[in-house]
C-alpha cells in the first residue's frame, strides 16, 4: 500500500498557508498599492477557487497553483515572461512542450500560462 505524496489534504494545507502568508497583502493597512492589492486579491480567490477545479477532484496531484503576485512582477520572471511571449507569437503552444521537456520548469510555467490563458 503506497502513499501518496500529494493529497487533497495536503493541497489544502499548501493552499491555506499561502493565503495565511498573504493576508497582510489585503488588510486595510497594507503598504501596498490600489494595482498590487488587487493583484493579491485576484492570486488569493485562485488559490480559494483550486478546490473547485477539475485537478483537485479528479486528479489532485495534477493540481496547478496560482503564480504569486510577487513571482509574477519579479524581474527574472518578467524576462521569462517576455521570452515565453515571443515564442508564443511564433510557435504553437505543443510544440513549444515538446521542445521543453528536457527544462520542467519551462513546462510548468508552460502549463501555468496554459491555464491564465484559459481563464481569460
Amino acid at each position: 500500500n503506497s502513499q501518496r505524496e500529494v493529497s487533497p489534504t495536503t493541497v489544502r494545507l499548501a493552499r491555506n498557508f499561502l493565503l495565511d502568508e498573504t493576508d497582510w497583502a489585503v488588510a486595510s493597512d497594507s503598504p501596498l498599492s490600489e494595482d498590487d492589492k488587487a493583484l493579491y486579491t485576484k492570486y488569493r480567490q485562485k488559490l480559494r477557487d483550486l478546490t473547485e477545479s477539475t485537478e483537485f477532484s479528479t486528479d489532485v496531484e495534477g493540481t496547478k497553483f496560482p503564480i504569486s503576485p510577487n513571482m509574477y512582477k519579479s524581474t527574472t520572471w518578467l524576462r521569462v515572461m517576455q521570452a515565453l511571449t515571443i515564442a508564443f507569437a511564433t510557435t504553437p503552444l505543443n510544440i513549444l512542450k515538446q521542445k521543453s521537456n528536457s527544462l520542467p520548469w519551462v513546462n510548468t510555467i508552460l502549463n501555468n500560462l496554459e491555464i491564465e490563458l484559459h481563464s481569460i
